[in-house]
């Protein structure tokens, strides 16, 4: 089914005529980080998929939060021009609805769309296609997650360059000798936004995860190890943006118990998201390959406060099909717009006393 989300997507994407064909034009955030990007992105291609035209990014996606343009990270998102089959028509009206007659139409921010139409747009996530309902219904419990897992898949498809070099970190991780938790610190701009989490936070989850998943005494058994160059050290991965502080910690802790990866550990994040150091092409790639990797880890454990975080997690249903229990998130329930998951009570709360012992 996900290669057939791909491949409608595709044709979507590329029309035979961008001169005829109905076009959402769409401006990459400029202030937030990758992660946001990408999620404003999926809700770009959600919402013109969705009402069925094809998304173009307003100067080809040259203006961003990078200091390299998109086209030179990912594949182009469309056969179509801004230059060619948009520019030509501005000024164009804003996006209001998806039987809306225009032809070229803008579609402004999410949260400005919905401050104006006092509500939120059709076919913006958390959605998925009517006509497979039923198969999502039956085969995930957050169809909206997966859906939006392939509308990431598809915007972050990398050029044959950068996944090169994403490739290169990618095997450095020995994926083939075992089980592999990943653990996502975020920590520079995360202080000024939302509740930080000790190492300790994260760490209990993990060894929570290998004591019930594999055994509390060891991670492998000497006949599961595939070649000599693989341990019996239960793995973890750690992806951060503090990592000397986050690595040396982690080492002096647990490095008894784990056999420690990460990225680069001299590399530099800076604390905002306008940092010279964190919008380089050599941070992006960093990024793009500790995202690829912990989508693969077999658990994760972050917060959903984190664009990153999030993305992991929707990456995941991509590549695991039903990963919807391979993240815990020390934080919020997981949300596209974490911040608005507002739940219901559906009954009365009754408060349960339970000790030491007891079994729920």
């Amino acid at each position: 089914m996900g290669e057939k989300i791909q491949s409608a997507l595709n044709r979507i994407q590329n029309p035979d005529n961008c001169s005829n064909s109905r076009i959402l034009v769409c401006k990459l955030e400029q202030n937030c980080g990758f992660g946001c990007v990408m999620h404003h992105v999926s809700y770009c291609l959600s919402i013109a998929s969705g009402s069925g035209r094809t998304l173009i990014f307003e100067d080809e996606g040259n203006k961003w939060a990078y200091n390299v343009q998109w086209n030179e990270i990912f594949e182009q998102i469309t056969n179509c021009s801004y230059l060619e089959n948009v520019k030509p028509f501005l000024p164009i009206p804003i996006y209001s609805e998806p039987g809306q007659s225009d032809r070229i139409v803008f579609l402004d921010r999410r949260w400005d769309m919905c401050r104006v139409m006092k509500k939120e747009l059709p076919h913006a996530p958390e959605v998925a296609p009517s006509e497979i309902k039923d198969f999502l219904s039956e085969n995930h419990p957050n169809p909206p997650l997966w859906f939006l897992g392939q509308l990431i898949k598809y915007a972050g498809r990398e050029n044959e360059k950068t996944k090169n070099e994403t490739n290169q970190i990618y095997s450095r991780i020995p994926f083939e000798c075992g089980p592999i938790v990943g653990i996502h610190v975020r920590l520079t701009d995360k202080k000024a936004e939302t509740k930080l989490h000790n190492l300790e936070d994260y760490m209990e989850w993990v060894d929570f995860w290998y004591d019930v998943m594999v055994g509390p005494k060891q991670s492998l058994d000497n006949d599961h190890l595939i070649n000599s160059n693989c341990t019996n050290k239960r793995k973890l991965f750690i992806a951060t943006d503090e990592p000397n502080s986050v690595l040396e910690e982690a080492n002096r802790k647990w490095g008894n118990k784990y056999e420690i990866y990460h990225g680069k550990q001299d590399l530099q994040y800076g604390y905002r998201h306008d940092d010279p150091e964190r919008i380089s092409r050599e941070a992006l790639i960093e990024l793009l390959s500790e995202l690829r990797i912990l989508s693969n880890c077999q658990f994760v454990v972050c917060t959903f406060s984190s664009n990153v975080c999030r993305l992991t997690y929707e990456l995941m249903q991509t590549i695991k099909g039903d990963a919807s229990e391979n993240v815990h998130s020390l934080d919020y329930f997981y949300a596209e717009y974490w911040f608005e998951n507002e739940m219901e009570a559906v009954a009365e709360y009754k408060l349960i006393h339970a000790g030491f012992g007891s079994y729920i």
